[in-house]
This record gives structure tokens, C-alpha cells and sequence, in this order.
């Protein structure tokens, strides 16, 4: 049996002396830099118990469909704010998106 070292507050402060923003200041962040309407679409979906990251991530995802509805994958690379998409052509894109409405930029 594995003993848990380190509880979320250890885990935490460790993020915090390490210069990283523990998850609560993450999510934070990510949640300010949306716009208001797109605020108020993930808030809604959250209490009613969808994970923040994945209503993001399906928001994302939904609008690369749309915008290449041939391709045969994607990955969102949320540091980047972009998305990696795979072509018909076997080729690869990266994609951006705009952190505030989470749709695709031309």
C-alpha cells in the first residue's frame, strides 16, 4: 500500500514555492480571461457537475469540428491556445484560438 505524501495544501505549496500557480489560481485565471458570455456558458454547465476543463476543451473541440469538419484529430495545446489538427492530406495544423471566446482565430 502507497502512503500519500502530500495532501492538496502540501501539494499546493509545493506548487507556490516551486513558482507554479497551484490548480485554484489556474482555473482562476483561465475563468477571468473569458469573456462574459462564454462565462456565463461554462459557470452554468459546471453546476450542473461537467469538470471545468472538459466544458472548456468541448467548447474548443466543437469549434475545430466546425471549422474542419475532414480532419481526423485534434489536441488542444491549452498553453498555446491553439489546436493541433490532422488533415485529410495527412498533414498537420496548429490552429489558435482566443482565450476570452474559445473560437478559432482566421
Amino acid at each position: 500500500m502507497m502512503k500519500r505524501l502530500f495532501g492538496a495544501a502540501g501539494m499546493a505549496a509545493g506548487l507556490a514555492l516551486a513558482g507554479v500557480a497551484s490548480p485554484g489560481e489556474a482555473f482562476a485565471a483561465t475563468h477571468a480571461a473569458l469573456s462574459p458570455e462564454v462565462q456565463q456558458e461554462v459557470s452554468a454547465r459546471v453546476a450542473r457537475g461537467e469538470r471545468y476543463e472538459d466544458v472548456v476543451s468541448t467548447l474548443v473541440m466543437n469549434e475545430a469540428a466546425r471549422r474542419y469538419p475532414n480532419a481526423s484529430f485534434f489536441r488542444i495545446v491549452p498553453e498555446a491556445n491553439a489546436v493541433l489538427v490532422a488533415l485529410p492530406e495527412n498533414t498537420m495544423r496548429t490552429v489558435a484560438y482566443d482565450p476570452a471566446t474559445l473560437k478559432l482565430k482566421p
